[in-house]
């Protein structure tokens, strides 16, 4: 019966040790778990602080601890790609992919093709020209520059055919016909263009008849995605609501019909009525929504809110399309109000 005990106990003392074995096991695994997800949530509060020095080296403490785990691999690659790192993207993106084999894989290998696009693009010259040519008229020299965006997308193809067509076919054909009979040569074509992060703007200015009339051609497009972007997407992109957009496009093109006119109101008191009656017709339908729905919105270089949009006149042209700076232009106060 001694014996008996004996190796009950025995027996029990074991079953006890396995046991405090096993939560043993448990709780290192759930302080991993913890350590994992201090770390990730760390990395998370650098980020929302601006701080991605901190939050890069939170993500990859994140990732030594468990490889297995997608969301770190996400974050980091998304980082470096903000930053225009993509090539630091592709590594990371690669590497996790490589660690994962399960079901979060093919959300890495998505971001994976993203970045790997993005890293394959020449940003410096994403922008060239199709064609460039200075054309002489008697003293004056006019450059006549046409871009062609460098991507093989079909949205950025039939944006490219079209400028082409526009540009080419149309206006530099019909111009050099012109100097060859003894016309002007105008003023010729200019572009400008600009990455902020993944929209990429193209503005083209033409000034075929000395300055007469301006056209312009803008294009938003998707760097990712090669896809044209809606009007929407690129002032929401600069922190524009679409009230805000709508009432600061009015803003800017109300003071930009009053800007052709003397600040000192006193050459209001002699005006002609009839001259008087245009005025105000004018900067009604400068400011009205109708005419506010066609501003056309891009970003620039320094990824301020530009558009260009018709702004109405009493000289010669019913209006002008005109190029504005919704985030640097002079406000001139009571510019809804006529005369």
């Amino acid at each position: 019966m001694k014996k008996f005990v004996t190796a009950l106990t025995i027996c029990a003392l074991l079953l006890s040790l396995c046991a405090c074995g096993q939560g043993t096991a448990g709780q290192a695994s759930s302080a991993a778990e913890l350590t994992w997800q201090e770390q990730y949530d760390l990395g998370v509060r650098y980020l929302e602080d601006g701080d991605y020095e901190e939050a890069i080296i939170a993500f990859t403490a994140a990732i030594e601890i468990d490889p297995k785990r997608a969301e770190a691999y996400t974050s980091l690659a998304e980082i470096y790609m903000e930053q225009g790192d993509y090539n630091k993207a592709v590594d990371i993106l690669e590497q996790g992919v490589s660690n994962l084999n399960g079901e979060d894989a093919p959300v890495l290998e998505e971001l994976l093709a993203s970045a790997q696009r993005m890293a394959s693009i020449d940003f410096e010259n994403l922008v060239t020209d199709a064609y460039r040519e200075s054309i002489t008229d008697y003293d004056d020299t006019s450059v006549w520059a046409i871009p062609k965006i460098m991507l093989d997308d079909p949205d950025v193809v039939k944006i490219n055919e079209e400028i082409w067509a526009e540009l080419y076919d149309n206006t530099v054909q019909n111009t050099l016909e012109t100097v060859l009979q003894g016309g002007s040569v105008g003023n010729g074509i200019s572009y400008q263009w600009a990455v902020n992060e993944d929209i990429l703007s193209l503005c083209i200015r033409c000034d075929p008849w000395d300055w007469a009339w301006t056209d312009f051609y803008v294009y938003n497009v998707s760097v990712s995605t090669g896809k044209e972007l809606s009007d929407r997407k690129v002032y929401q992109a600069a922190g524009f609501t679409s009230s805000d957009y709508r009432e600061r496009v009015k803003e800017a093109a109300g003071s930009s019909f009053w800007s052709g006119f003397p600040e000192d109101p006193s050459w209001m008191e002699n005006f002609d009525p009839y001259y008087a009656e245009l005025f105000n017709t004018q900067l009604e339908r400068t400011i009205a929504q109708e005419n506010i729905d066609q501003a056309i919105p891009f970003l620039n270089k320094d990824g301020q809110l530009c558009i260009v949009i018709p702004v109405y006149s009493i000289a010669a042209a019913d209006y002008y399309w005109t190029l504005l700076n919704l985030e640097d232009f002079e406000l001139v106060p009571d510019f809804e109000k006529g005369i």
